[in-house]
């Protein structure tokens, strides 16, 4: 499996817990709540947000962004995530922590996990925790290395962040290659933030896939050349490619968009039909 990650700043594109085992800690608006080294998230029905504070430093180990141990997610929600937005963040040069899980349809429930820089470290200080998911209920249980305890964090505060699903309506033959994209999801931006795409490809036996997560400024419509594929249409793309056996991921984080309307799409080219593609998008302002 080869994954790849990159991170899309307006500049550089040129546009564009103290610790309380067993307790449950809910807040809104409260002082910052200390996480734990096993500190569950659960969900409210709609995209909510609290202030945590990570005591010290944390590091995760070489253990990539793809099928995290020390990421569980549960529910009936097919995807959710954690993100970790410093506070007083008003722009960004690299991407924000995020803890997730990619669709239910590719072939599982593979976690996933995204850091600054590419360095498997969440830092101390305080953070707007912002949680997301797909229709359902989820929680996202999370063991940190280093910190004792166990907690429960409940976000209340209702969050002007947006996800939706990205599922592929149509494969073609292409002119060689299966091809397919799951068409443009449109939506608005609330505030100065950022757009998070991530997307797989499970392929049979020996298939090869190349995948591309796919920001449109101004929102968009289906590409009307499917054939052409893959390459995002008038938008900013980061693609993937790997070998069947393994999940060929994708993902991209696009940083330091004003409010307005952006859409977002998987884009693949592969070498035999697969056997599943989803997705998802997350449209998130800096401010929660």
């Amino acid at each position: 499996m080869r994954r790849t990650r990159a991170v899309f700043a307006a500049t550089a594109v040129g546009l564009i817990a103290h610790v309380i085992s067993g307790a449950t800690l809910a807040q809104a608006n409260e002082q910052p709540v200390p996480l734990a080294g096993t500190t569950t998230i659960v969900a409210p029905a709609y995209p909510a947000w609290t202030v945590v504070t990570v005591p010290k430093t944390l590091q995760f180990g070489d253990q990539g962004y793809l099928d995290l141990p020390y990421i569980q997610v549960s529910g009936t929600a097919s995807v959710a995530a954690i993100f970790f937005i410093p506070l007083g963040t008003t722009s960004r040069t690299d991407e924000v922590n995020m803890f997730g899980r990619l669709p239910r349809a590719l072939d599982g429930t593979h976690t996933i996990a995204s850091f600054p820089d590419g360095v498997e470290t969440l830092r101390a200080g305080q953070y707007r925790l912002l949680m997301l998911h797909s229709p359902g209920t989820a929680s996202i249980t999370i063991r940190l290395p280093g910190l004792p305890g166990h907690a429960t964090v409940k976000p209340q505060s209702p969050s002007k962040a947006s996800m939706a699903l990205l599922t592929p309506s149509r494969t073609i033959s292409g002119r060689y290659l299966p091809t397919g994209t799951s068409g443009i999801v449109d939506r608005t931006l609330a505030g100065r933030g950022f757009i998070t795409i991530n997307a797989g490809v499970v392929l049979p036996i020996g298939g090869v896939s190349h995948t591309e997560a796919c920001m449109y400024p101004g929102g968009g419509d289906l590409p009307s050349t499917l054939n052409l594929l893959p390459g995002c249409s008038d938008g900013n793309s980061i693609g993937s490619t790997a070998v069947q056996g393994t999940l060929s991921y994708t993902g991209s984080s696009f940083l330091n968009w004003d409010r307005g309307k952006y859409g977002a799409s998987v884009d693949y080219q592969t070498t035999a039909l697969p056997t599943a593609v989803a997705g998802w998008a997350a449209w998130v302002p800096y401010d929660g």
